[in-house]
C-alpha cells in the first residue's frame, strides 16, 4: 500500500497538468479526508433519528414481553391450571359484561388493549341500547293517517257479504290492520341480528384481551364462541318469528284502556252538539209575521229539493252509507288497537331475546 501510494504521489508530481493544481486537490490521503469529512457530517446528521427508533423499538419490545409475562409452565398439570384459569376468565367476563357488573379482571385485562379509547361503551350498554330503540319509530304513528273516509267506507261495504247495513264484519279490521301489522315482522328479526353482531363484536374484543399472550388459542375459542352465538340466535330468530306472529296473526286485547274507550258504541255519540235550549213560547203572529214565515217555509221546500237532487248526483259517484263518527271510530279502534300491539311487541321480543 506505501508503495502504491509512493507511484500515485510521483505520477501526479510528474504530470503535466495535475502537477500545477494546487496541493490538497488530488490524490487518495485527499479522498480519505473528504469522505471522512462527509461521513461525519451524515452521522451528526441522522443518527440522534436513529438512536430515537431504536429506543421506541426497545420500549415497544420490552412491552411487548411485559405483556407476555413469564415462559410458559413446562409441567402438563401447570398447562391444564393455566387453560382452565384462562378460559374461565373470559367466561365470567363475557357474562359481567353482558349484565353491567364491574370486573376487576376485565379491567385489568384491558389495559393492555389498545384502541378502545378512555371510556369504552360496555356491550351490555350496547344491547340495553339496541333493545330501547327496537320499534321506537312506530311509538308516535297514527296507521289510519293516510286513509280517507272514502277507503274505510269502501272497505266496509266490501266485507258486508249478505249481512245487514250498518253491521260491519270483523273481516273489515283485519283487512285496515293486517297491512300495518305486517311491517312489525323485519324489524324484529334484525333486531335479532343486531343483537348477535353486538355479542359477536365483544367476543373478539375480550378474546384478544384474554389471551393476547396465545394468539391460537385466542381463535379457537372465539369460534367455540361464534358457533354458540350462531346457534342461539337461529333458535332465537325462530322464537321471536313465532311470537310476532301471534301478535300480527290474532286480533285480541284485554287492555283495560282499549276495552272501556273502544268496546262500545257510546263514545261514538259522545261529541255531538249538546241539547237545544229550550223554545220561547210561541205567540200568535200577526198578518205581516204570517207572510213572511209563509214565504220562508216555500223557500225552505224548494231549498231542500234542490238539496235532494243535488244528494241523488253525489251519490251516483260517491256511495258512502257510513256516517262520520261511525268512521271516527274505526279509526280510533286502529290507531288504539296498533299502539298496543306496538307495545306488546315491544316488551315481549327483547324479553325473549335476552332469555334465550
Amino acid at each position: 500500500v506505501s508503495d502504491a501510494l509512493g507511484e500515485e504521489k510521483a505520477w501526479f508530481d510528474n504530470h503535466r497538468v495535475y502537477s500545477k493544481l494546487p496541493p490538497g486537490l488530488v490524490g487518495t490521503p485527499v479522498l480519505i479526508d473528504k469522505l471522512t469529512r462527509i461521513l461525519f457530517k451524515s452521522m451528526r446528521r441522522f443518527l440522534p433519528q436513529i438512536k430515537k427508533e431504536i429506543n421506541e423499538k426497545r420500549i415497544s419490545m420490552q412491552d411487548r414481553l411485559d405483556e407476555l409475562g413469564v415462559g410458559v409452565p413446562v409441567e402438563e398439570a401447570e398447562r391444564v391450571q393455566m387453560l382452565w384459569t384462562l378460559i374461565t376468565d373470559y367466561c365470567e367476563m363475557l357474562k359481567n359484561t353482558i349484565r353491567g357488573k364491574y370486573d376487576r379482571k376485565l379491567q385489568r385485562y384491558m389495559v393492555h388493549v389498545p384502541n378502545l379509547g378512555p371510556h369504552p361503551v360496555s356491550g351490555g350498554s350496547q344491547v340495553r341500547g339496541i333493545l330501547n330503540d327496537f320499534l321506537s319509530e312506530y311509538l308516535e304513528v297514527a296507521i289510519t293517517a293516510d286513509m280517507s273516509d272514502e277507503d274505510i267506507d269502501r272497505v266496509i261495504c266490501m266485507h258486508e257479504g249478505d249481512s245487514l247495513p250498518g253491521f260491519p264484519s270483523p273481516d273489515t279490521f283485519e283487512f285496515l290492520a293486517s297491512p300495518h301489522l305486517q311491517k312489525l315482522s323485519i324489524p324484529s328479526v334484525e333486531c335479532v341480528h343486531q343483537i348477535s353482531s353486538a355479542l359477536d363484536l365483544l367476543a373478539q374484543r375480550l378474546a384478544r384481551a384474554v389471551f393476547r399472550r396465545f394468539p391460537a388459542m385466542a381463535e379457537s375459542v372465539l369460534g367455540i364462541t361464534q358457533n354458540i352465538i350462531l346457534r342461539e340466535t337461529d333458535a332465537t330468530r325462530t322464537i321471536v318469528e313465532q311470537q310476532v306472529a301471534c301478535h300480527v296473526g290474532y286480533l285480541f286485547t284485554n287492555d283495560p284502556s282499549y276495552l272501556i274507550e273502544h268496546g262500545s258504541m257510546a263514545p261514538m255519540w259522545s261529541h255531538q252538539s249538546p241539547p237545544s235550549p229550550p223554545e220561547e213560547e210561541k205567540t200568535e203572529p200577526g198578518i205581516t209575521e204570517a207572510t213572511v214565515q209563509t214565504v220562508k217555509t216555500r223557500s225552505r221546500a224548494l231549498y231542500q229539493g234542490a238539496q235532494r237532487m243535488l244528494h241523488r248526483s253525489g251519490n251516483a259517484k260517491r256511495n258512502q252509507r257510513y256516517s262520520g263518527p261511525f268512521i271516527t271510530t274505526i279509526r280510533k279502534r286502529l290507531d288504539a288497537y296498533f299502539a298496543i300491539t306496538v307495545r306488546n311487541v315491544r316488551d315481549s321480543v327483547p324479553k325473549a331475546i335476552g332469555f334465550y
